[in-house]
């Protein structure tokens, strides 16, 4: 395997270009279809905890696609964290 360090750049971008960004996305999916399946099973993640009065104070929002988890947000109240929160939402989804 050849080193490519020297003929490619790397560049870190905080607002890349939505072709850039569409080029990564369809890149993975079409190797996915290649090598994984046909017609990838997905599901939605939604989950949350609540406190006793039901107000919301963390989440994990996501899903399942070809058998992976995508995590698209993880969030817990400052008041809850260091507290086991986190772990129960990624162990639940």
């Amino acid at each position: 395997m050849t080193d490519m360090s020297e003929e490619l750049v790397l560049t870190s971008e905080s607002h890349p270009s939505e072709a850039d960004v569409r080029t990564v996305r369809e890149g993975l999916l079409a190797f996915n279809v290649e090598h994984v399946e046909r017609e990838p099973r997905s599901a939605s993640v939604n989950l949350f905890l609540r406190d006793s009065s039901g107000q919301v104070v963390g989440g994990l929002l996501g899903g399942w696609r070809w058998g992976w988890l995508y995590i698209d947000k993880l969030w817990i109240q400052d008041s809850y964290r260091e507290r086991g929160g986190g772990r129960r939402l990624l162990l639940a989804a």
